[in-house]
């Protein structure tokens, strides 16, 4: 009976170290997942920064453009103003040409 006491004693050892390489697999595994989600994580982070940066940058852009079109907007209006006016002195100018 002495050697069947040993030999489970044994058994519980090798139970024992089996649980413990068990965990340490878990543990290797997690660790490895977590380090594989923090690494997305911070993709994501700067993703999102640079995503940011680029609205501001499209916003600038777009206040320039609207500053342009508002430019052209004001230029094309003194423009029909000048048309306008040289369309009445090319009119004024026909009927003194016929009174002549």
């Amino acid at each position: 009976m002495r050697y069947s006491f040993q030999n489970q004693g044994y058994n519980e050892e090798g139970d024992n170290k089996e649980k413990e390489a068990e965990i340490k697999a878990r543990r290797h595994r997690m660790q490895s997942s977590l380090l594989i989600m923090e690494s997305d994580f911070n993709r994501g982070e700067r993703k999102a920064e640079d995503i940011k940066l680029e609205i501001t940058r499209l916003e600038r852009k777009m206040d320039q453009i609207k500053a342009s079109v508002e430019d052209k907007n004001e230029e094309l209006e003194k423009m029909n103003r000048e048309q306008a006016a040289l369309e009445e002195n090319i009119a004024r100018l026909k009927k003194k040409l016929k009174a002549l």
